[in-house]
């Protein structure tokens, strides 16, 4: 049976958020009314599976429904903006991710700053993903690829899951500080990018460790580098991007959370990442987590705010390097 586990730092947070809580008596009333979870996804995506059973865990926490809506689109920039225009009374929160809270609103047109429009709650979940080629592609890690497209500018074709996204930006970035010129292909998914550079039509892409790693192991992929923040357990002779090419801008985790709108009183922040926390420990959302290869990692507000302001800095500078913009 799959337990809950608890690590000392998520308990930590825990008891420090409720400690809060019954420190404010006026915050005993919240919540009154029905919260909405906005998701930028469509109903049945991973995100959206996942935010469900998120909301049924701190409907039963807070005493009051945490209804889930739907506002897919723009690259999860549409349901950014909803969220950034409600008022902040806590009754409207945001289930996004590193991609729709940071990438998306610089490389389309939004009306909003998320370093400026939200209050960062809580992350939930977050994880590495991995630069893979080619079994024909004559390079074994990170350096040896960049030599082989400086050597042979364009001549390898980077498929991504879509332009603008961070797999993308992760590509322009490798470029910029490397010096290597590759040519880019966008796809529609992580999926049939993957099985671009299985069946060779591209010759790289940067995917989900788990979707790789069947393809690496019967030798149609080759493992090149990690994209996150530390090697993976699957791949342990494998380096980061971040440390081989040294690029820190790359030294990061995909990461999804809950914010809400800015102006949030610290009392409801603390009292929603107290649920937050406390649902993550739940064994159906843990075992959800790990299947898709990442794990829970306790954070507070602060520390989420301060990884969204340096990775929003980090991919502007990109973007507005490159000139990248997706209509």
């Amino acid at each position: 049976m799959h337990q809950p586990k608890f690590s000392k730092r998520a308990l930590g947070l825990l008891t420090a958020a409720l400690i809060a809580v019954s420190a404010c008596p006026a915050l005993a009333e919240y919540p009154e009314r029905p919260i909405h979870l906005i998701v930028g996804a469509a109903a049945g995506d991973n995100s959206d599976i996942f935010a469900r059973l998120l909301a049924d865990k701190m409907t039963k926490s807070l005493g009051q429904p945490v209804v889930v809506e739907n506002k897919p689109g723009a690259g999860g920039a549409l349901s950014g903006s909803s969220v950034a225009g409600a008022a902040a009374d806590g009754y409207t929160l945001l289930y996004g991710n590193m991609s729709s809270l940071v990438v998306a609103p610089q490389v389309m047109t939004a009306t909003y700053d998320a370093t400026k429009a939200f209050t960062p709650i809580a992350k939930t979940q977050q994880g590495a993903s991995i630069l893979v080629a080619h079994r024909d592609l004559p390079v074994s890690n990170a350096t040896e690829l960049v030599e082989y497209a400086k050597k042979n500018p364009d001549q390898v074709l980077a498929a991504v899951n879509a332009l603008g996204s961070t797999a993308h930006l992760a590509m322009e970035l490798i470029q910029v500080k490397s010096g290597a010129k590759f040519a880019t292909i966008p796809y529609k998914g992580t999926s049939a990018a993957t099985q671009a550079v299985v069946t060779g039509e591209s010759g790289i892409t940067i995917t989900g460790i788990l979707l790789a790693k069947p393809h690496i192991d019967s030798g149609d992929l080759k493992p090149i580098a990690i994209y996150g923040a530390s090697a993976s357990d699957h791949f342990p002779g494998v380096r980061t991007i971040a440390d081989e090419l040294s690029i820190p801008e790359l030294d990061q985790d995909f990461w999804f959370g809950v914010v809400g709108p800015a102006g949030l009183e610290p009392a409801v922040v603390e009292k929603l990442a107290a649920s937050i926390h406390g649902a993550m420990q739940s064994p159906d959302l843990q075992e959800m987590v790990e299947k898709n290869g990442q794990r829970y990692v306790a954070s507070t507000p602060a520390e989420m705010g301060q990884e969204i302001a340096k990775q929003w800095a980090d991919f502007g500078t990109i973007i507005r390097e490159r000139g990248i913009k997706v209509e």
